[in-house]
């Protein structure tokens, strides 16, 4: 049962690894955390993978990945200030833009009140012209 769950937890943790390479590839500058994060995974699923399969868990396989973890949490501990500040950037933004729709709306339904109470009725002169004599 054992083994069936080292492989299941490794098919899980090789197809997240795969998913922040996917989609998250694109920020690695940004974030280098991301490959780190995608390295503890693909390790972690490779020393489950070998559990799985062998039984016993090597001793170079368990400080591989102990050294990832502490390479992950030291580069998230640093780099946890960064992406906050991108996150409330993202939020004022979105902020701002939802303000500008609300100014925007009201406008509009401005517009709409006082085109329902002054509607255009008379045709302007040019049309008048352009349709001939009646």
């Amino acid at each position: 049962m054992a083994d069936v769950l080292n492989f299941t937890l490794a098919s899980l943790e090789t197809v997240l690894a795969l998913v922040v390479l996917r989609h998250l590839a694109r920020f690695g500058r940004a974030f280098p955390w991301l490959g780190a994060l995608m390295a503890f995974f693909l390790v972690r699923a490779a020393n489950r993978y070998y559990v799985a399969f062998m039984g016993d868990e090597p001793l170079a396989f368990s400080l591989l990945v102990d050294g990832l973890a502490v390479l992950l949490l030291t580069l998230l501990i640093f780099g946890i200030r960064r992406m906050v500040r991108g996150l409330l950037a993202v939020e004022n933004e979105a902020a701002i833009k939802e303000a500008e729709y609300e100014r925007a709306l009201l406008d509009y339904r401005r517009l709409m009140r006082h085109r329902i109470a002054n509607p255009l009725t008379r045709p302007s002169r040019q049309h008048r012209i352009a349709q001939g004599p009646a």
